[in-house]
């Protein structure tokens, strides 16, 4: 007959101390899992810095967004203006192209003209 105990004298057959320590691994991952956010920015800094000194802080991100943390949680994002201008623009040519999507193009010569 097979023996599903470590020891004679040990209560806890093998297979349960696994499933506890596979939980315990789950329940650890899950603790940490809680505390993280997903940053969706290359570059990030406290919101301390922003404060004493805004412009320096967009000057650094050569143009890209900046995750600004409090307490190492991101609240929001700072975008230099010219790639706010430029985002923009990219949206509303998207939404162009959707708007028009399906319709029959017309072939225009300008030399024609």
């Amino acid at each position: 007959m097979q023996s599903f105990h470590t020891n004679i004298n040990d209560p806890i057959p093998i297979f349960i101390k696994d499933l506890l320590i596979v939980l315990n691994d789950i329940l650890f991952a899950v603790l940490i899992m809680k505390n993280t956010n997903l940053i969706l920015a290359d570059l990030c800094t406290e919101i301390s810095e922003l404060k004493k000194n805004p412009l320096a802080v967009i000057d650094n991100s050569k143009g890209k967004p900046v995750a600004i943390l409090n307490r190492n949680q991101p609240v929001f994002y700072a975008v230099p203006a010219s790639t706010w201008e430029d985002l923009l623009e990219e949206i509303e040519d998207m939404t162009l192209m959707l708007e028009r999507e399906g319709e029959t193009e017309i072939e225009v010569d300008f030399n024609a003209i």
